[in-house]
């Protein structure tokens, strides 16, 4: 059924966003409700999650 949850994501209690991790070094953040999947974030594999939803919550 898809990919990994997240485990940056699943450690601070948020089981809702899948991983799918590119073969170029990049990661899709996704989530899936029935049939439709949407695609949150596209990181660099180097990029901090938690780090890109402070930024994105707190400071914009």
């Amino acid at each position: 059924m898809g990919c990994q949850i997240c485990p940056e994501l699943l450690k601070i209690g948020c089981a809702k966003y899948r991983e799918f991790n590119h073969a170029e070094g990049y990661r899709v953040l996704y989530s899936v409700d029935g049939t439709l999947v949407t695609a949150h974030a596209i990181l660099a594999h180097r990029q901090d999650v938690q780090q890109l939803l402070f930024k994105r919550l707190i400071i914009a």
